[in-house]
């Protein structure tokens, strides 16, 4: 990290990074931030090779194994934990937590158990993982109880600082990455199109907002074992304007949306999957996630000074030249 971050070149020092999801949305982001810092950075693959670049090693492994987790995490300082199967879908059954009954947690809760396993048994010191705002054993939400787990056993683990990064939803970037632009976009693709109006909103942050939180995570001095941020985007957007705004700045003609009850009940019409987006979770899994931070975090963790204060406007950003070259 360098001076101009607010650090002294003297509290500036290189380490070796393991980042799980490595060829993912938001670990592919982190991954272009730090290749350049003079990190050496192991990017933790297991379908799609990562994009190659400098101080990067991709690694193919099974994360259900600890055994096989020991070597990449050979001389590891930080593990950002990205990976996770199925996204915001979650599970594909119903989830519920049998406390007695280990095996009934879900894979990505395994695939967590398994890590924290490895990173124990290897002495690595710190562990990042990215939540969602409204993880809560009390969630509805599979994917949001599914989160809540994973944090659960990371808390409760002998790794000696642990850091959860709750987000709303993450946008920007790559467009053939950014699976919650292409979820609104694919129900416009008629000249109507339905508003779902039953959400509260939505507060999108830009991935570029949160990869600077896990940039300064890497050198930040941990002064608690547990810490817990929250970080959106900074203003609560209407989801009918979010779709105006994407409408106005991402299609090429001119779109109509249809609110109230009958854009509800339209909405599964639109969001038929065909095959070349079948990998596109359907919107209302964006918009069951939580948007408002949770009011019993501890503000006073001096972690908190590292979320940005002037996030990027999910308004203004949309329609800059730069995200529309994107798409």
């Amino acid at each position: 990290m360098s001076g101009s971050n607010g650090k002294d070149a003297s509290d500036t020092k290189h380490s070796t990074i393991l980042i799980t999801g490595g060829s993912g949305f938001v670990g592919s982001n982190l991954s272009r931030h730090l290749s350049g810092e003079g990190n050496t950075i192991v990017s933790l693959y297991h379908h799609r090779l990562p994009e190659a670049l400098d101080n990067v090693f991709p690694v193919c492994s099974d994360m259900n194994s600890p055994e096989l987790l020991a070597a990449p995490l050979r001389g590891v300082d930080t593990v950002f934990h990205f990976a996770w199967e199925g996204g915001i879908v979650g599970p594909a059954d119903q989830l519920r937590w049998d406390p007695a009954n280990l095996s009934t947690l879900p894979r990505n809760v395994q695939i967590t158990r398994s890590l924290i396993a490895a990173m124990e048994k290897c002495g690595t010191r710190r562990i990042v993982f990215l939540s969602a705002i409204g993880a809560s054993r009390h969630t509805k939400e599979s994917f949001l109880l599914e989160k809540y787990l994973a944090e659960f056993f990371i808390l409760n683990s002998n790794i000696p600082e642990k850091v959860i990064v709750r987000s709303s939803v993450i946008w920007g970037g790559e467009a053939d990455q950014d699976k919650f632009l292409k979820s609104v976009m694919r129900v416009m693709k008629l000249p109507i199109y339905p508003v779902p109006t039953k959400a509260e909103g939505i507060s999108p942050v830009h991935i570029e907002d949160v990869s600077k939180v896990f940039v300064e995570l890497l050198n930040k001095k941990v002064e608690d074992a547990c810490s817990v941020l929250e970080i959106n985007g900074g203003e609560l957007q209407q989801v009918k304007d979010v779709f105006k705004l994407i409408s106005d700045n991402r299609q090429t003609s001119s779109k109509l949306g249809i609110p109230g009850i009958l854009g509800e009940s339209l909405l599964p019409l639109f969001e038929r999957e065909s095959a070349k987006d079948i990998h596109t979770p359907r919107l209302k899994y964006y918009l069951a996630l939580g948007n408002k931070t949770t009011k019993t975090i501890e503000t006073k963790n001096p972690l908190c000074n590292i979320i940005p204060q002037s996030r990027q406007s999910f308004k203004e950003r949309i329609s800059t030249p730069k995200e529309k070259t994107a798409t």
